[in-house]
């Protein structure tokens, strides 16, 4: 009934867009405006924010590249020095609050940002400040190191979600974090989805010697290294293998590195969706726990310098299956680097916008099919980057590692989720108020706020801001977890899941969790079970 509502209402929302493309969500007004003259190669009345050096470049492309499709009609700039003044022949107004002047008096159909590493509530504020006039916001990221001559009209790009979160972008250092790269044999496991393929293609602009990719997903592989194989063209030297091998099979894996005799080894291999890993809790032990041992395995026999696990902030006092099976991972990761002495890490962070099960994709499919959104909780927030930065920054840990610590990257502040929904609709041209938002419950293995922390972990800022490491002597619950490993094995391998589930919460509370999360979870499941056998 809400939803058949709601979609009675399309045909107001249709005649409030003027036009929708293939290329993006429909807009609104002015906006809608604005696509047509794309299409037609008109150039679109523009109003810069940034009458600095950054502005002078925009306008000077404008000017000299006719497939800009802007027309610079005016500056706003927040230096009060500057309202009033000429710049490149056209008027600064002054701060935001002159858009809508700025915007009646030259038919401006866009504000285009313009400001070298703006900062997070200047973005926000613009955003804000362009939607209530109904014009499209575009950016110019990236343009601290970019030279006036070097500016070009693919760079010119709409706002994105990520530009709105509440922090300002990171920044790594490619040439420490190429050194251990270049030159070397990499090997991704996991390099068909979101966070292994976008490793792979960062270490590829790093010129390894060879990289290797594994993943037990088909198709996923061939696209991955058809994709790579088309990157690399232009650098013969780099040898790109692919190999179909599932992290359960310690003699796939054993035969994969001895072929790809790799120095260095990320692993991104995992089941990470929450609810369907709290439904298969067998299967999310065979792959995270049972698969992580073995990629250990296999590293500390072929000789591996130096393993890289990609982890997640569910592991920290876990509340779920998926969380507990990471947090073993983790654990066997340090114990192999105390065993060997060598550069064995973890890397944990939250979560990353436009992966696959992505929350934000769950949004778009939503808005797009005229469907409330659906939210677990108003009161959920999480930790979010994006995939590029979530990866440079796993890079970089993996130069600075040290051996059996865990790098917790810097996520800003946690974001609710029901803002960040309300921005996706915003950034459609939608009025949030429009949009009909609907509280689900959260479900079993799901929490309201995420933590990159333990309690008991005593963290350190490394050389890199953006980058914090936890000492191996901070962890807890390392003895005694071969043998907790080895019962995992066997029930997860008999499918006995309530055993597999009574293990895990009871190891939490083993190895350094509070547990009663844990517990909690275990016996909701147990008891949702029941209620509906």
């Amino acid at each position: 009934m809400f939803r058949r509502s709601f979609r009675w209402r399309m045909p107001d929302l249709a005649r409030f867009f003027r036009t929708r493309t293939s290329r993006g969500p429909a807009v609104p007004g002015r906006a809608g405006r604005l696509q047509s003259r794309s299409l037609n190669n008109a150039r679109v009345p523009t109003i810069v924010y940034g009458a600095g050096e950054a502005g002078e470049a925009v306008v000077r492309l404008a000017d000299r590249e006719a497939e800009a499709y802007v027309e610079i009609v005016g500056f706003i700039d927040d230096d009060p020095l500057k309202a009033g003044s000429r710049v490149l022949n056209r008027q600064v107004y002054g701060d935001l609050s002159t858009l809508a002047r700025a915007v009646r008096e030259n038919g401006a159909e866009q504000l285009l940002i313009a400001i070298a590493n703006p900062s997070p509530n200047t973005v926000r504020d613009a955003f804000e400040a362009g939607h209530a006039q109904r014009i499209r916001v575009r950016i110019v990221p990236n343009l601290r190191p970019l030279r006036a001559e070097d500016l070009r009209p693919a760079m010119i790009r709409p706002l994105q979600l990520q530009d709105l979160l509440p922090r300002r972008s990171i920044e790594v250092d490619i040439e420490t974090t190429a050194a251990y790269v270049s030159g070397a044999s990499v090997l991704v496991t996991g390099g068909a989805g979101s966070i292994g393929s976008e490793l792979a293609r960062q270490i590829l602009a790093m010129r390894p010697r060879r990289l290797t990719i594994l993943d037990q997903h088909e198709e996923g592989l061939w696209a991955a290294d058809d994709e790579l194989r088309q990157l690399r063209s232009s650098d013969a030297e780099v040898v790109v293998e692919n190999r179909l091998a599932d992290v359960r099979s310690a003699e796939a894996l054993s035969q994969s590195l001895k072929r790809a005799a790799p120095k260095v080894v990320f692993h991104a291999a995992a089941l990470k969706h929450v609810p369907i890993v709290e439904e298969h809790p067998s299967e999310g032990v065979l792959t995270n726990v049972i698969g992580t041992r073995n990629v250990l395995r296999a590293c500390e026999s072929a000789g591996v310098d130096r393993f890289v696990l990609i982890s997640t902030d569910k592991a920290v006092d876990p509340v779920g299956v998926m969380g507990a099976t990471k947090r073993i991972a983790e654990l066997l990761t340090l114990a192999t680097a105390r065993r060997t002495g060598r550069p064995y890490v973890a890397v944990r962070f939250g979560n990353v916008l436009g992966s696959s099960g992505s929350v934000i994709r769950t949004f778009q499919q939503q808005v797009e099919r005229g469907e409330p959104l659906t939210i677990t909780d108003p009161q959920a927030s999480r930790y979010f980057m994006t995939i590029g930065e979530a990866v440079a920054l796993i890079l970089e840990a993996g130069a600075t590692a040290e051996g059996g610590e865990v790098y917790i990257l810097d996520m800003g502040e946690p974001v609710l989720i029901v803002d960040l929904a309300r921005d996706l609709i915003r950034l459609y041209g939608l009025d949030p108020d429009s949009v009909p938002i609907k509280y689900t419950g959260l479900r079993s293995g799901e929490r309201l706020h995420e933590a990159l922390f333990y309690d008991h972990e005593a963290f350190f800022q490394t050389a890199h801001p953006g980058i914090f490491r936890v000492p191996v002597a901070e962890q807890t619950g390392l003895d005694g977890l071969d043998n907790l490993v080895d019962r995992l094995e066997v029930a997860a391998r008999a499918r006995d899941d309530h055993s597999v589930r009574n293990l895990l919460a009871a190891a939490m509370i083993d190895l350094g969790s509070s547990g009663k999360n844990q517990q909690h979870t275990t016996a909701a499941h147990a008891a949702s079970s029941s209620s509906t056998s």
